[in-house]
């Protein structure tokens, strides 16, 4: 088990993260499903596993924090018994919202996004965990379904891929601050290359004015990221 200390600043951070996350999860579970969305060909199955996987992950870095998953000892059943619960109650209150209904496979759903959560946190740290399923996310979100961010909000192509991207690129510069400038960019552009590959198969990639603005998305977080922890030595 590996155990790093990380700054106040950053633990306040990661709590920060938990309780939006979660706030904005049981939001969007209890109101009706947006036209578009419904109108998506992703399955309702795997967005229950992806966003279970992003809670697990938020509240495993809360919680255990500077630590990897260690199944001998109880934190990470403590974790699965608390996404099993939130997860029952989050069903059953589903069952009083219009357009929603409880359905037990969506809890077997939830289980499974927690348990990959905690199998690759068994193996990478909690940032390099976050990227991996950051970058598996996107893929999936973009490549594999087809419905149109822009009928879900003006602009909401640009504004998901500018968000994702610098996101994904800020956790990358911030996390190998000593890495080379180069490879804080070739690793955006490797995930952002395999996003438009998947696209011209599937039709359902991202457009011209997505691309460039994931790449002036990543470009700025990087050096916002870079020059920010240069100065803080």
């Amino acid at each position: 088990m590996v155990c790093n200390q990380i700054t106040r600043t950053e633990k306040y951070f990661r709590i920060v993260a938990l309780l939006v996350y979660w706030a904005t999860l049981v939001i969007l579970a209890h109101i009706q499903i947006p036209q578009p969305v419904r109108q998506t060909s992703f399955p309702d199955k795997a967005l229950h596993i992806i966003a279970y996987m992003g809670l697990t992950l938020l509240l495993w870095g809360v919680v255990r924090p500077g630590q990897r998953v260690n199944w001998s000892r109880a934190s990470a059943w403590l974790i699965m018994l608390v996404i099993l619960l939130y997860g029952l109650v989050d069903e059953w209150t589903q069952g009083f919202t219009k357009d929603r209904t409880a359905d037990i496979r969506d809890l077997v759903a939830d289980i499974i996004g927690a348990s990959a959560t905690l199998g690759i946190l068994t193996i990478l740290s909690f940032w390099d965990a976050a990227l991996v399923l950051l970058g598996a996310g996107l893929i999936g979100l973009t490549s594999l379904t087809r419905i149109e961010l822009s009928a879900v909000m003006p602009a909401g192509g640009i504004v998901f891929y500018g968000l994702v991207y610098g996101t994904f690129s800020a956790i990358l510069a911030c996390t190998r601050s000593r890495s080379r400038p180069l490879l804080l960019i070739v690793l955006p552009a490797c995930l952002l290359g395999l996003n438009c590959l998947l696209g011209l198969v599937t039709g359902r990639g991202p457009g011209i004015w997505d691309i460039l603005v994931a790449m002036a998305s990543t470009l700025l977080a990087t050096m916002v990221c870079r020059f920010v922890m240069a100065r803080s030595r």
